[in-house]
C-alpha cells in the first residue's frame, strides 16, 4: 500500500542497518573481508530473528547483499582500520577541494560522502570507476618527488591490498562450496 511505502522503507533499512552492525561487532577488529558482508549479515540476522515469534520473525526476514549504507558495510567487510581509511580519504579530497576553493569538485565528494549514508554507491562499478577518476584528476601539491614515506605508503598498500585480495578470493570459493551441491 503506497500510504505505507516510505515508513515500511525506512524500517526496513534500520532493520538492516541494526543487523549489519551487529555482523561487524561479530567481526571485529579486522572485518569479514571484502565480499563477506552477506554470510555475515544472515547470521547476524538469523541472532535477531531467533528471539522474535515465527510469525513475525518470518516476515522481517531480509536478504540483504548490502548494508543499504556504505559507513556499515565498510564496518563489517574492513572493520574499524578500513572505515577510518575510506573517511580519511573521501574527507581529504573534500577539504582538498575546499582548500583550493573548487565547488564542483567539493560537491561531488559531497555528494559521494552523503550517498554513503542512504545507500551502499561504493559497490557499483560505474560510481567506484567515476570516484577513481576524480581522484586522479585532483591536482597534487602536497609532494613535489617521491619521499621514504610515500614509498612505505605504496608498500603497505600494495601488501594490505594482497591480504584483501587473498580474502576477497576466500570468501569467493567459500561462497561457491555453500552452493555446490553435497
Amino acid at each position: 500500500r503506497i500510504e505505507q511505502g516510505a515508513s515500511r522503507s525506512i524500517a526496513g533499512r534500520v532493520w538492516i542497518w541494526d543487523a549489519s552492525f551487529e555482523a561487524g561487532k561479530a567481526a571485529l577488529p579486522l572485518g569479514t573481508g571484502i565480499g563477506g558482508f552477506a554470510h555475515a549479515y544472515l547470521d547476524a540476522q538469523g541472532t535477531s530473528l531467533a528471539e522474535l515469534p515465527v510469525t513475525e520473525a518470518s516476515r522481517r526476514f531480509q536478504n540483504a547483499t548490502t548494508a543499504h549504507q556504505e559507513w556499515i558495510q565498510a564496518f563489517v567487510e574492513t572493520g574499524p582500520v578500513g572505515l577510518t581509511l575510506l573517511a580519511l580519504a573521501l574527507g581529504s579530497a573534500l577539504v582538498d577541494a575546499l582548500r583550493r576553493r573548487e565547488a564542483m569538485e567539493a560537491g561531488t565528494w559531497a555528494a559521494l560522502m552523503v550517498c554513503c549514508f542512504g545507500d551502499s554507491p561504493l559497490r557499483q562499478p560505474a560510481v567506484v570507476l567515476l570516484m577513481g577518476l576524480c581522484f586522479a584528476a585532483q591536482r597534487r601539491r602536497w609532494w613535489k618527488r617521491p619521499t621514504p614515506a610515500l614509498g612505505i605508503t605504496f608498500v603497505a598498500s600494495s601488501l594490505l591490498l594482497g591480504l584483501g585480495m587473498a580474502g576477497w578470493l576466500a570468501c569467493r570459493w567459500e561462497t561457491a562450496a555453500r552452493d555446490a551441491l553435497p
